[in-house]
């Protein structure tokens, strides 16, 4: 089955794209609590650029419509520096993609992604507590609930699934 999603690492040209998700308030509620302010988001979009050069698989990624080629969100995988045999998923879509099926696209996608690159032994994700729409598409695609907890301050719900 053809993906709903088309996912490509971000690259240097590509910080608009990143900016217009992560200065969404609506967006970044369920995320860090804030938008970003443009100077905050250059440096992040910075680091992810770096972080891009060091796996041509597992990194940040712009995600669109396979259809439309219309920009709907970010997604990533990233190997775990304290477990290397983890990496985390995560994703976020504009509000006008929510409830629409990405979601459960992009999260099957990268699923997908971990399995082929190999060199993980499990994925885990983090939600909102609030965020029961995230929560249902990772469980629907095999992770389970570890755990209530917080992360950088904010309230969190941890998810893992086994690649193995």
């Amino acid at each position: 089955m053809e993906s709903r999603v088309l996912i490509q690492q971000f690259g240097a040209d590509d910080f608009e794209l990143y900016y217009q998700l992560v200065s969404d308030e609506q967006v970044m509620a369920m995320i860090t609590g804030k938008a970003m302010s443009r100077n905050e988001a250059l440096e992040a979009f910075e680091a992810t650029l770096v972080m891009n050069k060091k796996d041509p698989i597992l990194g940040k990624y712009k995600v669109f419509d396979a259809l439309s080629r219309e920009y709907i969100g970010s997604a990533k995988l990233e190997l775990d520096v304290q477990q290397h045999k983890q990496a985390e998923l995560g994703y976020m879509l504009l509000p006008s993609c929510w409830g629409k099926g990405y979601g459960g696209a992009l999260a099957q996608a990268l699923v997908e992604i971990a399995r082929r690159h190999g060199g993980h032994k499990s994925l885990y994700a983090m939600t909102d507590p609030n965020n029961v729409a995230s929560g249902k598409i990772l469980t629907a695609r095999g992770f389970t609930l570890d755990r209530l907890g917080e992360y950088k301050g904010m309230p969190s719900k941890f998810f893992s699934m086994r690649l193995d």
